[in-house]
């Protein structure tokens, strides 16, 4: 029936896989339904607060949910499991969905497949009866189109990561945003740069709140001081490009390699210590690590939550092309120097001109890094300080997760008093 359905209305095809990619996922779909494995015969436990994708729960424990009753629902039919007890209500909600997408004519709305995934997700929250859902992972659709569609919970987005206008312009058409525009009621940024991005490109977020970075913040608190002993740190962007995100990489890799040898020379010719912060634990980043810089520098791979902070902190300077974990240590004061030597507008941050060095120039590089590491530490506070809290709020006395925290609270509290 639902295949009839999708081969006889063409616009419900839009942005979907071919009909043999669609076959493969049904077929997928039946297998879970047979794998005994995936088979629940109830819902995730219920809890006043859901944790909506497991993306950043272990830094959420330790701050924002510590000490708050909570359950999580990995949304997807992929990694959910098959709950018996959904199963009815979970099929009303998919083909009410589809004959509303049917019923609105030709325009960019649900696949099929999504309105599958999207009916069942709906169906278990209808279920779990949440009075807040919060999500670390600022870009699911799947969470903006349950934040308009599911009535009487209170919804908290926050972003784990700096936006750059290539995320804010080209996140994928989703449902409840036709024109490929976000909605969703709050969410946290890391910084007053994100809330004005999401404002010029009109997305339609009623709360836009600039609270800071909750991972950097959590490290923050607990930090100890500890030596210096090395001149540089390079946050690693490695990664060779799979999948669909081949372009992004690509970019991203060429970027990176032409920074890394930028860096080597410079290393080299003022014979200063190098430490590179690794954005995986893989064996060929660490292997390309090795063979681009030598025995000149020492590699790191990631063992904690908080690895790349302390590099940093033991770090004089850090370089970075355009990381998240460079910015907020650029709001906590850390010297800072970012190299886009495309030139690519998609990953422009208004970084103070003394930390920029846009260019494939060896000297050009050469004199600006020279430059910020002359730079006494009041002088590049005092040039830095307004574009650092721009970027990503940074109040030791009242971290992000704090703030947010408060909001959950609230939210649990008027939901008590509103049940008396």
């Amino acid at each position: 029936m639902i295949w009839r359905i999708y081969a006889h209305v063409p616009y419900l095809q839009e942005r979907s896989q071919p009909h043999h990619d669609m076959i493969k996922w049904i077929g997928r779909l039946i297998r879970k339904f047979l794998f005994i494995g995936r088979f629940s015969v109830v819902l995730p436990a219920s809890a006043p607060v859901v944790l909506f994708h497991e993306g950043g729960r272990d830094i959420l424990d330790q701050t924002v949910l510590r000490e708050t009753d909570y359950t999580l629902f990995e949304p997807g039919l992929k990694r959910c499991p098959i709950a018996l007890t959904v199963i009815v209500p979970a099929v009303v909600a998919c083909f009410q969905l589809i004959f509303q997408e049917i019923s609105r004519g030709p325009g960019n709305r649900l696949t099929i497949r999504r309105c599958l995934s999207y009916g069942y997700t709906l169906a278990c929250m209808r279920l779990m009866r949440p009075t807040v859902v919060i999500t670390f992972v600022h870009n699911s659709s799947v969470y903006w189109w349950l934040s308009r569609n599911l009535d009487g919970v209170h919804f908290i987005q926050i972003a784990n990561a700096i936006d750059v206008p290539r995320n804010v312009t080209t996140d994928p058409v989703g449902p409840g945003n036709p024109e490929g525009l976000i909605s969703t009621p709050v969410a946290y940024f890391l910084g007053q740069h994100d809330v004005d991005l999401y404002h010029e490109y009109g997305h339609q977020i009623d709360r836009m709140i600039a609270v800071g970075s909750v991972r950097a913040d959590c490290y923050r608190a607990r930090a100890t001081p500890v030596a210096r002993d090395f001149d540089i740190c390079l946050i690693s962007q490695w990664s060779f490009g799979k999948g669909p995100s081949w372009r992004l990489w690509s970019e991203i890799r060429l970027s990176m390699d032409i920074v890394a040898s930028l860096l080597k020379r410079y290393v080299a010719e003022r014979r200063l210590r190098l430490c590179v912060v690794l954005r995986s634990n893989d064996a060929a980043e660490i292997r390309y690590v090795k063979e681009l810089f030598g025995p000149a520098c020492e590699a790191f791979p990631r063992v904690d939550l908080f690895d790349s902070y302390r590099l940093i902190d033991r770090s004089d300077v850090v370089v970075s092309f355009s990381s998240s974990i460079a910015y907020e240590a650029y709001s906590w004061g850390k010297k800072v120097l970012t190299c886009n030597p495309l030139k690519l507008t998609a990953y422009r941050i208004p970084i103070a001109p003394e930390c920029s060095a846009d260019t494939e120039d060896y000297a050009e590089f050469r004199t600006k890094l020279d430059e910020l590491r002359g730079l006494d530490q009041v002088r590049y506070q005092s040039r830095t300080e307004a574009s650092q809290r721009y970027l990503v709020e940074y109040n030791p006395d009242r971290p992000s997760f704090e703030v947010i925290r408060a909001e959950l609270h609230a939210a649990l509290a008027t939901c008590a008093m509103v049940d008396k």
